[in-house]
This record gives structure tokens, C-alpha cells and sequence, in this order.
């Protein structure tokens, strides 16, 4: 079946990967969409807490990087999602953040989308 996923940024862990796919992949990507629309900019950052999935906040990631990010090693802070996967500024590419509460440090990870491409069990399938 051919369909929309979400992949993610070669590198990802498996316990990070397992923590996301809990989240709606629809909700993601809607969130990013509006971040797109609302910003004018495609280099953003959903932040969503791990214990309520039900509020997305998108950011563009130099605020998010102002605001959140306190050690510019992190790549977040260096890269832009679409530089992250070597992709077009126009693809559809963000930095996901998930803030979990026993963590001192959010979750952070890349996704993006891919298209008119078998979605297997890497990825998070979107209807």
C-alpha cells in the first residue's frame, strides 16, 4: 500500500523511535503543517509532552533553540531538520521534541515525510 509515513533521521535509537511511535502521526504532521503556515518557514521544531499528546506547540527552531536549547553542542542547535537529511528546504522535514518529565533532557529526533513509497515498520504511517 502506498500511502504518506514518517520516517525518521538515520542515526534515531530504538527506545527513542519506540517513545514516538505513541504519538498520532496525523497530529505530527498537522502540527508541523500549521507551524509551516503560521511561521512562513519550514525549519521547525513540534514540541509535544510525552504525557499529554493532545497539545502540539510548533516553534521555529531559532526561537525554540533561544527559549530551550542551553548547550549549543546539541544538534538541534546547529542544524536545520532538512539539513539534518539532506533534503530540500521545501520537503517536509522538522525536528520533533518530546518533553519527558522524569528526563532532564527532551527526546529530540527528525522526521519526514515520504511519499508514493511502501510504508514499512521503520516508519509511522499516517492515513
Amino acid at each position: 500500500m502506498l500511502q504518506i509515513g514518517l520516517d525518521f533521521a538515520p542515526g534515531t535509537t530504538d527506545d527513542c523511535k519506540k517513545l514516538v511511535r505513541n504519538i498520532s502521526p496525523d497530529d505530527l504532521f498537522n502540527a508541523y503543517r500549521l507551524g509551516r503556515h503560521s511561521y512562513n518557514t519550514g525549519d521547525l521544531v513540534v514540541v509535544v509532552d510525552n504525557e499529554d499528546h493532545e497539545n502540539f506547540q510548533a516553534w521555529p527552531r531559532s526561537e525554540y533553540v533561544k527559549r530551550a536549547v542551553h548547550n549549543e553542542a546539541f544538534t538541534i542547535a546547529k542544524q536545520s531538520a532538512h539539513q539534518v537529511m539532506l533534503l530540500p528546504a521545501e520537503s517536509d522535514a522538522f525536528w520533533l521534541v518530546v518533553e519527558v518529565r522524569q528526563l532532564q533532557i527532551p527526546v529530540m529526533c527528525v522526521l519526514h515525510a515520504v511519499r508514493n513509497k511502501k510504508v514499512d515498520d521503520t516508519m509511522i504511517s499516517m492515513n
